[in-house]
This record gives structure tokens, C-alpha cells and sequence, in this order.
């Protein structure tokens, strides 16, 4: 009996050993060429590296699952052994003392030799383990008592674990942030010289990079605070559906693709207000849900929430409408409460963006409420397509009319007529980042972008359903902005993907003078990760049908969380394309919101069947319990 335990705990060391050894030689270099060697998180690493992490956790327990650790070790085997050949068929033969243009390096061959050594060592000790005596019940220890009676909070942990866990591993790869998209630049500028320097975005983020920049004078800080934000936000969004009522593991859905998923990752370490937004949202989200139970100071906290989420983006408006109507239907019928609860969340929100806008008026004596340059937006919406042939333009507005008919342009994006020197309406008014010396410029644009509605409501919901199949299809044709890969370029290389965007560098080096040089490391294993955990085409569809099915599937407080998280998913999905265009990063903050939505719609479908599977059917005919007599 003690020669088997031996034998056991030495084939469980030596399992544990080769995952080690197969974590290293994930990260070590899989390809040797002329001008240097590539990681193998760039390629197959990235796999072998998680499954070696799942074969050491499977090792763990006291009972553990040996059949399972060998078939993870063939399967990285395989991967490893594929990547060996393939890169053996890239290699040519040397010619006289030149070496071979690419050769497997030694981080591929000790994967290899360690994954096969996993799968050995996972055979043998499942051999000993099955030669064991049956053992006599144990008393489960502290920790295993914890994790039983709160599984979900347990998985929570591991979610946040691993997220953590990434978000180092991103930061060392690349710092101090992913400054190569434009929008950096002018937030930066903002922050440096006048938060209200540009005329057509909001001035919350910039008012953040001040803030930070007053604790800790580095952009390595803003992204830690960004990841760390990201954390807290997926931890809101599994407390505010554990608040909707049904399985407490069910928060783990929206918390998932936010800790872990590869857009969120992205626009934590990047420079650019969307982590920020995301953020508030669930804050706005989690406070609702709490104002909707019983304490009615939690209505001000997602006022304040949603009114911040309008100073980071305009769109946040929505948020301003959605949360106090919701608080007030939150129970059914309106009662004294929820009108209590609803009216303090708006009328907080309703301060809350009231103040940025005084605040703006004093400071810059500017027209506008919240921007000065917002027609522009609704501009970039209309004049893709727009033909002053099928409608009048205003007076004042035939400067933005074109010769060439629709039909032959093609299909340019609205940035491209917001911000190209060749627009119409930069021509006639002058660029949308300075404010226009005509004072009735921005009434104009809007005037003019009106009209192109009115007077082509076809063309106009073509285009709406345009950027709509960009949802589901994110490389169709449409006139909308940027796609997922798109904007991921941008975000790593610039506009021209050299690698650097010289606007972006000269705010950056203002704003952070003593900052040490970038480090722009391997993040292939990241950008694989990202489109992966992307929320399009299927999921997207799947998604959305759920939201819709909702309100006849669940009931009571489901029912209402699930209305919640599926209008602001909604909001953020559909309001933009309604009133500016397509672009990715107005689609990923409504990511989390909808697999929540999504979740708890999942369940109430499942609860239905299995309760219609399991209940007796009447006696008919000559049938009972639904079999038939023969």
C-alpha cells in the first residue's frame, strides 16, 4: 500500500513538472529566422500555455482527473507537433555555410517534449490511481466548505484571477499604452492645455487624465487605473444580475466578458475614453438595480453615475432617459416609492449634466450645450447618400450639396466627410475641430442634415440598416466608420501603421514629459484572443433574440433586470448608427449589458422546458402520462 502511494505522488510531482516546464516553453521562442525569433504566444502558445494551466489546476485535487490531464497533454501535443512541421516545410535547404532562413527554436521543442511528457506521466498516474483502495469518506477542509456553499462568488474569483493575470501580462508586453488612434492625441490636449480645447467631443475623459495626472505624473498609471476599473466593473455586473433574482452563478456571464474579453482588454490599455464609459455603466447598472430594492439613496448614485457617463460621452444621454423611467416601472405599476426613486435619479443625472454645461458656458462663453460642433454627427450620417435633387436645401446650405449623384460615390464613410479637408462642409464652414466664424454654422448643418431626412426617408433607413448588418457582419459594406480589425490597427500602429502617430506623440510628450521610452513587445497572442471573444455574426444574432423573447419569457424581477440591461444594450447599439454611424467602439461597451440580458433570458428558457419536461400530462383518450396504450 505505501509503494503505490509512492509511486502516485511521484507520477502527480512529475505531471506538475511537465506543466510547469510546458508554461515555459509556451512563452520561450517557437521560430528562429535571419531576423530574429517569434514567441510561441504569438502562434499555437497561447493554447498550449492555457491548456498547461488547466492540466495543473485538474492535478490539484485530491481526487484528481488524470484521464483528463492526458487528453489535454495530446492535445497540446498535437499542437505542438503541427507547429514542427509546419515550420519544417518552411524551411529551406542551406546553401553552402548560409543557414536555413527559418528553424524551430527551443522553446517549440521543450513544449513538445513537455507536453508529450504530460501525457505519459498522466497515463501512468491514472494507472496508480486506479489500483487504489477505496478510501474512507473525508471531512472536507475550510476552504473546500467556503467554495461549496459559494461556488459562484469562488468563480468570481477565478474570473478576476485570471483577468488580473492578463492585464500584467498586457502591460509588460506593451507600456505604458496603445496611443496609435488619433482620439489620444486630442485627449491629451485636453488635458495639457484646456479641457475645452476641442469643440465637438466631451471633456470627461480628458478631466480624468487630469485628475490622475495630478496623483501620479505618468500615462502607466491612467492604464492601471483602467485595468483595475475594468475589474471592479465586471465585479458590478455579476452583483447587479445576482440582484435580478435566479441562479447566483448567472452574473458570471456579463463579468467574463468583461474580465476577460479581449475588447475590453484592449480599450483598457488604450488611451482613449471607452474603458471609462464602460465602467460607469455598470456602476449606473449595479445602483439601479439596488435603488429598484429598497434603499432610495442608491436612485442618486445612478443619477450621478449616468450624468458622468454623459460628461465621458454624449451617448451617455440615453442613460439619463432609461434608468429613472425604469426605476419608476421597476415594480409593475408605478408606486410611491419607485416615482421617489425615479424622480431623485433624474433630477441627480439632470444636475449632474447640468453643471458640465454651465461649467462649459462659463469657461468658454461658447454656443452649445454640451459641444459646440455636434451637428456634425448627424452630417456624417446624412451626406454619404444625400441628393439635393430629392429634397430643398435651407437657405444658406447649398455649399453642402454635391454634383456627383449618390449612386457613384460609393460607400465613404461619415468620418470621411467629417474630417476630410475635401468635405463639403469643411469647405463651406471650416473643420469640425475649430469652432466655424460663422456663428450659424452648427444651425445650418443641422438644418441642412434634417431636410436630407425628410426628403429621403428610404435612403436614410438604408443606410440605418446598412450599419445595422455591420452588427452581425462587421466587414460589410456600409457607410459606417471603422471595423473590429480596423480599429485594433489603428489603436497598435496608427493611421498609416508605422507604428507611432506623430499628433498623438506630441500631446503625449507634453502631457508626460518624464515618461521612460514605449515598449511595443509581442501582443499576437492578445490580437488572436480579441477577435475570438469578439461578440458579432452568431452571438450577436443569438443575443438579440433573446433581448426580444425576454419580457414573455421571464416575469417579476427578472423580468425587470433583464428589461434593463437589454434597453441599455440597445441604446448603445442602435443610437449611434440612428444619429452618427457605424464604428466598433461605439458597439463594445454594449457588450456586457447584452450578454447580461442574454444570460438571464438563457435561464428563464431552460427553467420553461425543464418545468414543461417534468410536469405530468393530463389522461386523454387512451393515453396516460403521454404513453399511449396499446
Amino acid at each position: 500500500m505505501a509503494d503505490i502511494r509512492v509511486t502516485a505522488s511521484t507520477q502527480r510531482l512529475l505531471a506538475s513538472a511537465a506543466c510547469i516546464v510546458l508554461v515555459i516553453g509556451s512563452f520561450g521562442p517557437w521560430r528562429a529566422s535571419l531576423s530574429g525569433s517569434q514567441s510561441g504566444l504569438d502562434g499555437g502558445g497561447i493554447y498550449t500555455l492555457l491548456i498547461a494551466v488547466m492540466a495543473a489546476l485538474l492535478l490539484i485535487p485530491r481526487r484528481p482527473w488524470p484521464m483528463f490531464v492526458l487528453a489535454l497533454g495530446l492535445i497540446c501535443s498535437a499542437i505542438t507537433v503541427v507547429n514542427v512541421v509546419d515550420i519544417a516545410r518552411t524551411t529551406r535547404e542551406p546553401v553552402g555555410l548560409q543557414p536555413p532562413s527559418v528553424e524551430v527554436d527551443w522553446g517549440l521543442w521543450l513544449a513538445t517534449l513537455s507536453s508529450l511528457a504530460l501525457a505519459v506521466t498522466a497515463y501512468l498516474f491514472g494507472k496508480e490511481v486506479a489500483a487504489r483502495p477505496a478510501r474512507p469518506p473525508r471531512s472536507p477542509g475550510r476552504l473546500e466548505k467556503w467554495i461549496r456553499a459559494k461556488p459562484a462568488i469562488f468563480g468570481l474569483l477565478v474570473l478576476l484571477s485570471v483577468g488580473l493575470v492578463l492585464r500584467i501580462w498586457l502591460t509588460f508586453a506593451w507600456s505604458p499604452a496603445f496611443t496609435g488612434y488619433s482620439d489620444s492625441g486630442i485627449y491629451f490636449q485636453g488635458a495639457f492645455e484646456s479641457v475645452w480645447s476641442d469643440p465637438i467631443r466631451m471633456v470627461g475623459y480628458s478631466i480624468f487624465l487630469q485628475v490622475v495626472h495630478a496623483v501620479v505624473p505618468h500615462l502607466i498609471a491612467v492604464v492601471v487605473l483602467q485595468h483595475a476599473m475594468g475589474l471592479i466593473a465586471a465585479t458590478l455586473l455579476f452583483f447587479a444580475v445576482r440582484c435580478c433574482g435566479g441562479p447566483r452563478w448567472l452574473g458570471l456571464a456579463p463579468a467574463a466578458v468583461i474580465a476577460l474579453g479581449g475588447d475590453e482588454l484592449f480599450f483598457e490599455h488604450a488611451a482613449l475614453s471607452d474603458a471609462l464609459f464602460i465602467f460607469l455603466i455598470s456602476a449606473t447598472l449595479y445602483a439601479s438595480l439596488r435603488a429598484s430594492e429598497d434603499r432610495i439613496w442608491w436612485g442618486a448614485v445612478a443619477g450621478l453615475c449616468a450624468g458622468l457617463a454623459v460628461w465621458d460621452r454624449s451617448i451617455g444621454i440615453g442613460l439619463v432617459v432609461i434608468v429613472p423611467v425604469w426605476l419608476v416601472l421597476s415594480s409593475g405599476r408605478p408606486t410611491r416609492h419607485t416615482l421617489m426613486v425615479g424622480a431623485l435619479s433624474l433630477t441627480v443625472a439632470l444636475l449632474t449634466v447640468g453643471v458640465y454645461a454651465g461649467w462649459r458656458s462659463t469657461a468658454t462663453d461658447l454656443p452649445g450645450t454640451l459641444t459646440s460642433n455636434s451637428a456634425w454627427n448627424l452630417y456624417g450620417r446624412v451626406a454619404p447618400w444625400a441628393d439635393c435633387n430629392k429634397f430643398k436645401p435651407p437657405p444658406g446650405t447649398e455649399g453642402l450639396c454635391e454634383k456627383t449623384p449618390a449612386s457613384q460615390r460609393g460607400y465613404h464613410s461619415g468620418e470621411e466627410y467629417i474630417y476630410g479637408t475635401e468635405s463639403p462642409a469643411q469647405r463651406l464652414f471650416g473643420p469640425p475641430y475649430l469652432v466655424s466664424p460663422d456663428p450659424h454654422a452648427m444651425e445650418r448643418v443641422q438644418e441642412w442634415s434634417e431636410a436630407a431626412i425628410r426628403g429621403q426617408p428610404l435612403d436614410y433607413l438604408n443606410a440605418v440598416w446598412l450599419d445595422t448588418r455591420r452588427l452581425f457582419s462587421p466587414n460589410a459594406p456600409s457607410y459606417g466608420d471603422l471595423t473590429a480589425d480596423a480599429f485594433m490597427a489603428y489603436s497598435l500602429y496608427g493611421a498609416n501603421r508605422s507604428g507611432s502617430n506623430e499628433f498623438v506623440e506630441y500631446w503625449q510628450s507634453k502631457l508626460y514629459p518624464n515618461d521612460p521610452p514605449s515598449r511595443h513587445g509581442g501582443v499576437g497572442a492578445f490580437k488572436v484572443w480579441e477577435a475570438i471573444t469578439r461578440v458579432v455574426n452568431f452571438w450577436m444574432a443569438l443575443l438579440l433574440a433573446l433581448c426580444l423573447a425576454g419580457p414573455w419569457v421571464l416575469s417579476g424581477r427578472a423580468r425587470a433586470g433583464m428589461i434593463l440591461f437589454g434597453a441599455t444594450a440597445l441604446m448603445l447599439l442602435f443610437l449611434p448608427i440612428v444619429s452618427k454611424s457605424y464604428d466598433y467602439r461605439f458597439v463594445v461597451p454594449a457588450f456586457a449589458p447584452l450578454v447580461a440580458a442574454g444570460a438571464l433570458v438563457a435561464w428563464g428558457l431552460a427553467r420553461v422546458v425543464i418545468t414543461r419536461a417534468n410536469q405530468p400530462q393530463k389522461r386523454t383518450g387512451g393515453s396516460v402520462m403521454g404513453a399511449s396504450i396499446t
